[in-house]
């Protein structure tokens, strides 16, 4: 190749031809990256125009005075602002409505969610009221943590559990617990449906109690009358404590209310009775809300930790938690 040249020429057409690759190498990387730069400026205008889409989409939903949406969840209807709903940036439920979404509708027009109907009002209540705890039993905390992150929202709202450690709140969801200090020789008392549900056969009567107590704030439960037992038998409800001696707030199907009050019963079959117990204000209530009646007593002033408490009497006596 270097035949008839000095080594001096050899060697610059050997620089030369080292050059020219180099050239090579970098022009084919400069147009790599041209063709990357290229892309991404094909992409940013995308995201761009996108962006210009969906403002123009919030000013027209603006002007049509939209900003209050009305939804049909599950078959429940609410009424709410669009702030409200994208009060909380980055989740689902802020992308649902900021307008870069096509939301379905209904017939009537309202927008459409397949969801839980009931989980979808305490979302929305805490969407309102951002500083406060959506409260659940036990038993639903799953069901509504799952909801939670279908909405983008698992990162956003604090679950309580309800009745926990003496505050506040409904006992009646909580479930009912056997009480072993008191059984009638002869009985079997069984419980169902999550602990909900209390069954007595054989002659005598059995206790069951709520599974937390309440030392200050208020709680109530409520429940329902499956049977009524043998014929005369005599049935208690109310609040009471667990240590001894025990103090108890009762209502007889047969007697008067223990602290004051005037009688309610007999029980019947298909009766729901309410308790409500105030403890701040020293008082616990009973009403049947089938028949209106409503009775209430003073609650000792002792600072004590009061239960959820049901004595069932008369075989075949069953009752039902409800929510």
């Amino acid at each position: 190749m270097y035949q008839g040249m000095t080594s001096f020429e050899a060697a610059m057409q050997n620089v030369t031809a080292q050059v020219l690759d180099l050239l090579h190498d970098q022009t084919t990387q400069i147009t790599q990256r041209k063709e990357e730069l290229d892309k991404r400026e094909a992409a940013f205008r995308v995201a761009v125009a996108q962006f210009e889409k969906e403002k123009d989409q919030m000013a027209e939903l603006l002007q049509k005075g939209s900003d209050i949406v009305e939804l049909n969840v599950g078959g429940r209807h609410f009424t709410t602002s669009r702030s409200t709903l994208c009060s909380r940036p980055n989740s689902k439920l802020e992308a649902m409505f900021s307008g870069r979404w096509k939301m379905p509708e209904d017939k009537t027009g309202k927008i459409f969610l397949d969801r839980d109907g009931k989980h979808f009002k305490l979302i929305l209540e805490f969407l309102r009221n951002p500083d406060t705890s959506v409260k659940l039993p036990a038993h639903k905390t799953e069901s509504f943590r799952s909801e939670l992150e279908w909405y983008g929202l698992g990162d956003f709202i604090n679950i309580g559990a309800v009745g926990g450690g003496g505050a506040g709140g409904k006992a009646n969801l909580l479930g009912w617990t056997l009480d072993p200090e008191y059984n009638s020789n002869g009985v079997i008392l069984s419980l169902a449906d999550d602990n909900r549900r209390a069954t007595l056969t054989g002659v005598g009567a059995a206790e069951v109690l709520g599974t937390k107590g309440f030392q200050t704030g208020t709680s109530s439960f409520k429940i329902k009358i499956i049977k009524t037992g043998t014929k005369d038998s005599t049935t208690l409800i109310g609040f009471c404590t667990k240590e001894f001696p025990r103090t108890l707030l009762y209502w007889g199907g047969n007697d008067r209310p223990q602290h004051g009050g005037t009688k309610l019963g007999p029980w019947k079959e298909e009766d729901v009775l309410e308790v409500n117990l105030a403890l701040d204000s020293h008082y616990v209530s009973l009403k049947n809300t089938r028949s209106g009646e409503v009775s209430s007593m003073l609650v000792p002033p002792q600072g004590k930790e009061w239960f959820p408490y049901y004595q069932l009497s008369g075989s075949g006596c069953s009752i039902l938690l409800m929510e």
